[in-house]
């Protein structure tokens, strides 16, 4: 298990490294309280709409839970992810709103976590 739990995190970690400077690279900030100019749908973003959350808060945090054989944690990562699904969903309502036809173009292409 212990060799799975590096995997995972280490996965994770890389996914959300990529995802971060591709976000940097677009002058656009991973953390933002003001809207985004643009819509990133290349690097990371090609594959899953939120390769963020998808490393850090599924990958990440699974691959923690087996790394130290903790079936609590394991249940609380399970149990978060409906949590992440709705600010999601909210984030999505925003991108929509601020882009239209090309998110929703998006949306179809690729999906909300893999």
């Amino acid at each position: 298990m212990t060799a799975f739990g590096v995997l995972f995190i280490s996965l994770g970690f890389l996914l959300r490294v990529w995802a971060a400077v591709h976000f940097y690279n677009h002058k656009m900030r991973v953390i933002s309280l003001e809207p985004h100019g643009a819509l990133i749908t290349t690097g990371p973003y090609k594959y899953s709409r939120n390769p963020l959350y998808l490393g850090g808060n599924v990958f990440c945090f699974f691959g923690a839970a087996l790394l130290f054989g903790s079936p609590t944690a394991l249940v609380m990562t399970v149990l978060h992810i409906p949590l992440v699904n709705l600010m999601i969903r909210r984030e999505e309502e925003q991108l929509e709103r601020e882009f239209g036809a090309e998110f929703r173009t998006y949306k179809k292409q690729v999906r909300r976590w893999l």
